[in-house]
């Protein structure tokens, strides 16, 4: 079904921006 991926790409996109906010704001506090 086409809802199902469109839900895990918007799972895989999520992940990596939440990474990268990680990311970021270990590099700003350290």
């Amino acid at each position: 079904e086409i809802k199902e991926s469109v839900f895990f790409f918007i799972l895989y996109i999520v992940k990596y921006i939440f990474l990268f906010y990680f990311f970021v704001s270990l590099f700003i506090f350290v």
